[in-house]
């Protein structure tokens, strides 16, 4: 790769996180103030029931379209990739994916525990029909980089779902409220594809050159389905156990942890993925994209961690309200277990974009077998003992998981390193004093906590990995500033 090559790839990628980065904080505004409102208006129960009917579609969604569309992502060359011959499979794969969830749905509805369930399952298999064309137009986008078009469809359908979902909470719509927005939110994707950019279907599949996307799709659909399958596991599991109450408390204690620390996993690798697939597999720079991805995810999710688990009474209590008070004794062991998998899918995706898809099929499919067991043996002893559990396994499995990456070459032991090692010990320097002085159920305790720990969590970095700060701070967009403010200088290391 030039010199020229690398700086184009830097820029991409700088500009790439920086509408990322905007597009969340804005999405993230909306859903919160979506939140706040619903939380108050559905119960309890209706939070359960979404969650089973979502964790359905989200298994029948790795066999769909989503994970072969995926593959256009790979390709070095985006003008090579054969949209209509996309556009083909996708029609024939989601219209299976249609037929298998109404089956679904048509079970549920003849059984006592799950019938509730039923018909928000039914309905939202719109989904499906909408994500076809609409998934298209995205990844047409991305490939291009033209990330104000790309988060600009996003940003209008989060609009779109989130206001159609207040219409119709304050209508007294319960649960529809909350099966409004995954439906709607494809829905301007789909307008700007046909309507704007005027592609047409031709209706035609190389079904010769699709053979690659198929074997891409078929290992991307096992690391999905294990994964999905083992979430909706997990949700009919706890139902059976508790009732659809104790869901939905784990849902809303989810729901803090998604908001933060996960969500950075998820935006850092949304933002990066579309520009490393660009660089040569396995070269080292490659291997020192992977190592910057890994260390801004975990410098990040660990003092999240922290700061969710210390601020969980005052953050239940607030967006909340009382009745989800329960939510606060689920909130440590689900954010560490959240965590932590997070670093570990992080891994994950990094194979993927090595174009490793076989090892990272392999390792995904091992760890959520594992993870059923699991959950077979653990939920009956209590949610808080099985999310424990989960976390635990979580931290063996992430060393594992270092070597091995490291084995195959797609990111260096020293890289893994300089990303785990220097937030460990950051958080404890900040943590340490924190718990043992202040009160995370006193609210200005609380809040002096969360404060001190930022400022000595960040210090402890700064003091004593300033080299790898250095190295972080300088890739990132607005370098300058940030390096100013930690007092560094603004020579590349």
């Amino acid at each position: 790769m030039t010199e020229s090559e690398k700086v184009s790839l830097g820029d991409a990628a700088r500009g790439s996180v920086l509408w990322t980065a905007g597009f969340h904080f804005t999405r993230d505004i909306v859903q919160f103030g979506t939140m706040l409102i619903l939380v108050r208006i559905l119960s309890i129960e209706e939070y359960g029931v979404m969650a089973l009917a979502q964790s359905v579609v989200a298994v029948i969604s790795i066999m769909s379209f989503t994970g072969f569309i995926s593959q256009a992502l790979q390709v070095r060359d985006p003008h090579s990739i054969d949209w209509q011959s996309h556009f083909y499979a996708g029609v024939c794969i989601n219209s299976i994916a249609v037929i298998i969830t109404l089956i679904i749905a048509l079970g549920l509805s003849y059984t006592e525990t799950y019938r509730n369930a039923a018909l928000p399952l039914a309905v939202l298999t719109l989904v499906f029909i909408i994500d076809i064309p609409a998934s298209i137009r995205q990844k047409m986008t991305q490939v291009n980089h033209d990330w104000i078009r790309y988060r600009s469809l996003l940003l209008i359908g989060t609009l779109l779902g989130s206001g159609t979902a207040l219409a119709i909470a304050f209508s007294g719509g319960g649960v529809w409220a909350l099966v409004a927005g995954p439906i709607l939110f494809g829905v301007p994707a789909v307008i700007d594809l046909f309507f704007i950019a005027k592609w047409r279907a031709s209706w035609s599949i190389d079904f010769q050159a699709y053979k690659e996307v198929i074997r891409f799709g078929a290992l991307r659909s096992a690391a999905g389905l294990s994964g999905r399958g083992r979430n909706f596991l997990e949700n009919s599991w706890i139902t059976n156990q508790y009732g659809f109450e104790l869901l939905g408390l784990l849902n809303r204690a989810q729901g803090l942890v998604n908001l933060t620390s996960t969500r950075i996993v998820s935006m850092i690798t949304e933002s990066v993925y579309p520009v490393i697939t660009r660089a040569q597999p396995g070269s080292e720079q490659f291997k020192r994209y992977a190592a910057l991805i890994l260390r801004t995810l975990t410098w990040t999710i660990v003092p999240l961690s922290f700061l969710i688990t210390f601020l969980g009474y005052l953050l239940v209590m607030t967006l909340y309200g009382d009745k989800w008070m329960k939510a606060v004794e689920l909130l440590l062991p689900a954010t560490l277990a959240m965590s932590i998998w997070a670093i570990v899918s992080t891994f994950y995706v990094i194979l993927l974009a090595n174009d490793q898809v076989k090892s990272s099929t392999i390792l995904d499919v091992t760890s959520n077998l594992l993870i059923v067991g699991l959950v077979i043996f653990f939920v009956p002893l209590g949610v808080q003992t099985y999310l424990w559990s989960l976390f635990l396994f979580g931290a063996v499995w992430l060393i594992f998981v270092v070597v091995r990456c490291s084995r195959l070459g797609a990111v260096s032991l020293p890289g893994s390193a300089s990303a785990i090692f220097p937030a460990l010990v950051a958080a404890a320097f900040g943590a340490t004093p924190v718990m043992y002085m202040l009160s995370p159920y006193d609210p200005v305790a609380a809040i002096t906590g969360a404060l001190t720990f930022t400022i000595l969590y960040f210090a402890s970095l700064r003091l004593l990995f300033s080299d790898q700060l250095k190295e972080l701070l300088n890739i990132l967009p607005f370098s300058d500033v940030l390096l100013r403010i930690a007092f560094l200088s603004s020579k590349p290391t």
